[in-house]
């Protein structure tokens, strides 16, 4: 079963902070973990900001990365989700780096797990509830 993950859980597989055990768990699921590639710019800045604040080394960026990309079965080029994706943010007046996630499941009949609670609440509120999971209840692997 094809699941999509954003950023928020994505980086739970390498940082230890809230809601990582339920990130684990993904990848231990029978599940194919799909994204966008915007995903690894997104989580490169995640790590950025963690070397500014002295949280995280800048040798932790090559492994976080490296290993994201083992983790993913598939990676969708943004290029060719951005009227779908500009079309979903329009509609759920929320931001497109959210919806490109969206757009991803949309295209394979997949549902994104997101750890971003405001994400999470702004599409189970509208037409493509079904598309999103809470981090604690993905979908259960057919």
């Amino acid at each position: 079963m094809k699941i999509v993950v954003d950023a928020s859980v994505a980086i739970k597989w390498f940082l230890r902070e809230n809601l990582n055990e339920e990130a684990d768990r993904l990848l231990g699921g029978d599940y194919r973990i799909i994204a966008p590639d915007f995903i690894l710019l997104e989580a490169a800045n995640i790590v950025w900001k963690k070397i500014m604040r002295d949280e995280l080394d800048e040798r932790d960026c090559d492994f976080i990365l490296n290993g994201l990309k083992g983790f993913l079965s598939e990676l969708h080029p943004f290029e060719s989700l951005i009227d779908r994706t500009q079309k979903l943010a329009n509609q759920l007046k929320h931001p497109i780096y959210d919806c490109l996630y969206l757009a991803v499941a949309c295209e394979n009949n997949a549902a994104v797990v997101t750890a971003d609670r405001r994400f999470y609440d702004r599409v189970q509120n509208s037409d493509y509830s079904k598309q999103i999971a809470w981090i604690e209840t993905p979908p259960a692997p057919k």
